[in-house]
């Protein structure tokens, strides 16, 4: 859900000063651990290049920027099937979603084309454009449903009609506030929030092609890497930092407007976090947050949140690698996904 850390680690690995379409790979690993604990179960080598992962009733799908699709078994991580769902690509093949009916996932791929992929067979269902440059995607239901998708280039979200694959409508924000990512409200249909350099905004629809953007006043100059929205509720749990120092801790945004630009939002239960390029996943035990980022020396810090009481950070574990992804399987499991 959080293509910036990804891109940033792509280009900062091959040197890149843009987005360059190329065939590039690297040794990966994934990690497979217990919840709560993090203790270590397996760990393989995984597909070259590995850029994001996703996890489904009893498997685990990890795509690499070579346009290759792995499915492993969940419980064992051995290899179940490969597809090729598309061409070798740099930037793409991130932020994978799974749709609000649960038969289909949402990817941004190559050359800035989206794809959607069935379940649980992962054929390519259909490949379409949105935007220049997609940066991240999310999935709201209700009825209507609707793919969210954020433009890294002209920093601007699109709400697009999931059956025709078009967009509705568009808002932007200005260029300084660079857009990190989008999580939807768990409990409201009608809302996400939306991390920026410098921000924290919320996005309301009412209807098809109505959107409504407004920003969290005090919120300004602090960098929203990470959010979660923490299941069946209507908090989230958020990483928040100016660059230089990070805070993890529970985020409560009303669903009521204070004012034309501005939300009413609590940040309480902070935690100090080391380190950058964060990603955040809620754990199935209805109580914890995972928080993966890189602390440096080519290393993966994971961390365990806790947002029932006592509040706070619980267990941390160091990985080798400079982290990819994070899931969380059904069974509680962690994937952590690195690059070598």
């Amino acid at each position: 859900m959080f293509c910036f850390r990804t891109t940033a680690f792509a280009l900062m690995l091959t040197g890149c000063a843009g987005i360059t379409e190329v065939d590039n790979s690297f040794k990966s690993s994934l990690r497979m651990l217990e919840p709560g604990t993090m203790d270590e179960i397996a760990v393989i080598p995984c597909v070259s290049g590995a850029s994001c992962m996703l996890s489904i009733p009893e498997k685990l799908l990890v795509v690499s920027n070579t346009g290759v699709l792995n499915i492993y078994d969940s419980e064992t991580l051995q290899l179940v099937d490969s597809k090729v769902i598309g061409g070798s690509s740099l930037s793409g093949y991130r932020d994978m979603v799974l749709s609000p009916s649960g038969n289909s996932v949402f990817l941004i791929g190559a050359y800035s084309m989206l794809i959607e992929l069935s379940l649980p067979d992962c054929e390519v269902l259909r490949e379409f454009s949105v935007c220049t440059v997609p940066h991240s995607l999310a999935v709201t239901s209700g009825a209507p449903e609707y793919l969210w998708v954020t433009d890294g280039f002209e920093n601007t979200v699109y709400q697009v009609d999931i059956d025709l694959g078009q967009s509705l409508c568009s808002t932007s924000i200005p260029d300084f506030f660079q857009i990190r990512l989008l999580e939807p409200s768990a409990y409201y249909h009608n809302f996400l929030l939306m991390g920026s350099s410098e921000l924290l905004w919320k996005l309301e629809h009412r209807e098809p092609g109505l959107v409504r953007l407004s920003y969290e006043k005090e919120t300004l100059y602090q960098s929203w890497d990470a959010i979660t929205a923490i299941p069946d509720d209507s908090n989230f749990v958020a990483v928040t930092g100016d660059g230089d120092s990070f805070e993890i801790g529970k985020l409560y945004v009303s669903n009521e407007w204070k004012e034309k630009t501005s939300c009413w939002f609590i940040f309480s239960d902070r935690a100090a976090v080391e380190g950058n390029y964060w990603q955040t996943e809620p754990g199935n035990d209805n109580k914890s947050v995972y928080c993966m980022g890189y602390s440096g020396n080519e290393n993966t810090i994971l961390y365990r949140y806790s947002y029932t009481e006592p509040a706070g950070l619980m267990e941390e574990k160091e990985f080798s690698g400079f982290p990819v992804d994070l899931a969380i399987g059904n069974s509680g499991n962690l994937y952590v996904l690195t690059r070598e």
